[in-house]
């Protein structure tokens, strides 16, 4: 085609070639300034859309559900699109189809498993692939290599991570093929990551813990899994984890709301993604103190004389008939891990705990520990502006909830 061989070719002639892989530089390198790369990127709101039109698919419910369960690719748009569904409750669920899509070239049954398997941690190295694999010990190194060679995969830091529009439709096929296997791998996951964790923790404090950035991941990675399983007690210590991050600035405190809202997105839990938004929202609009105030609003703390969960303290918002459901499950039980015993050793240097109130579990203690380090990150905070009257007000609060709240660092 570059030469005269066949004869000249009209220059309005443009040839097009896809492929997995960019050209071999040292077979086409000669023809740079003849070729331009367009990446293949998924559809955009607009160009979803307007091929949902296309085929009569216009009901915004129906068009807001397809966009969420596609994720912008376009074979799965159209495939939803041929169906033309009117309500939402028509739309069939994509995963499978692109499972088959994604997967349509290999047959082996292990490696296709193996795929699958793979999807469940946000990231992979060859240790987390063997805790994720139902496989025979002598194949796991073999099909992880494997999934590092795929198109849907890349390679970071050491790292394979899943491309997002691939990852999802598998999690979700997961998800509701088999919601107890689904569960019980994520909670094999969990405690691998919380096993690595406290091997990582031994002679260390609290403090150097959550300034190692490892440690953090593997405490991320324990917390997804625990939220994606659905585990009562995983969304209260999300939270208590999310005031220690906020301690060590705006990046730490991001990874752990994005964590909330890829756990609640990925294990479909509303109440979660909630918390996700309204902490995002919080984060983006005024930094780590709207954070630390949004967390304020919604912790209920029992009151000496009202142990009913839920209660409010003096200065504290009252929890809103819409509050309701975002408070539900976050507290059913006192949290655990790393945070509460780096709270519980503090509290023995500098406090007496609280007393808790008759028929109180224990949890009205937690939380008000919880709204106390609220408080006192708050006042910190204020400080840091220059805002000493604010300081001063979030610091006698601290000190109410828990006396003996050490005073903000100078």
């Amino acid at each position: 085609m570059t030469t005269d061989r066949y004869g000249a070719l009209p220059a309005t002639v443009v040839i097009v070639t896809a492929g997995q892989h960019p050209f071999d530089t040292a077979v086409w390198g000669g023809l740079g300034d003849l070729v331009t790369v367009v990446p293949l990127a998924l559809f955009t709101d607009a160009e979803a859309r307007s091929l949902l039109a296309d085929r009569g698919v216009t009901a915004e419910p129906v068009v807001t559900e397809v966009l969420r369960l596609t994720g912008g690719l376009p074979v799965l748009l159209s495939t939803l699109a041929g169906v033309r569904p009117t309500a939402p409750d028509e739309i069939p669920d994509p995963s499978a189809t692109a499972l088959d899509r994604f997967l349509k070239w290999e047959r082996d049954p292990a490696r296709r498993a193996a795929a699958v398997w793979g999807a469940l941690p946000r990231w992979l190295d060859a240790d987390v692939f063997r805790a994720a694999a139902d496989c025979p010990e002598e194949q796991r190194d073999e099909l992880y290599d494997w999934l590092g060679g795929l198109a849907f995969t890349d390679e970071r830091a050491a790292r394979l991570r899943y491309h997002d529009v691939v990852r999802a439709p598998m999690l979700r096929w997961q998800r509701t093929r088999s919601p107890r296997g689904w569960a019980e791998r994520h909670l094999r996951l969990a405690e691998t990551f919380r096993r690595w964790r406290e091997e990582s923790e031994a002679g260390r404090d609290a403090g150097e813990l959550w300034a190692d950035g490892e440690w953090r991941e593997l405490r991320l990675a324990e917390s997804y899994h625990l939220l994606c399983a659905r585990d009562a007690r995983a969304p209260g210590t999300v939270i208590r984890d999310l005031a220690e991050a906020c301690e060590q600035g705006g990046p730490v405190a991001e990874r752990w709301v994005r964590l909330l809202g890829d756990a609640g997105r990925d294990a479909d839990w509303a109440m979660v993604t909630g918390w996700s938004r309204e902490l995002s929202e919080a984060l983006a609009r005024g930094g780590l103190g709207a954070v630390l105030d949004r967390m304020l609003d919604h912790v209920p703390v029992p009151s000496a004389d009202d142990p009913t969960p839920g209660a409010r303290t003096p200065g504290t918002r009252a929890v809103s008939h819409d509050d309701a459901d975002l408070l539900g499950s976050p507290w059913p039980g006192a949290v655990t891990g790393i945070g509460e015993r780096a709270t519980a050793n503090e509290r023995a240097a500098h406090e007496e705990p609280p007393v808790p109130a008759a028929g109180d579990t224990g949890l009205g203690a937690a939380l008000s520990l919880l709204a106390a380090r609220l408080h006192r990150d708050r006042a910190v905070l204020a400080a840091t502006r220059g805002d000493y009257p604010a300081a001063f007000t979030h610091l006698r609060q601290a000190i109410r909830l828990a006396p003996g709240t050490p005073a903000p660092a100078p």
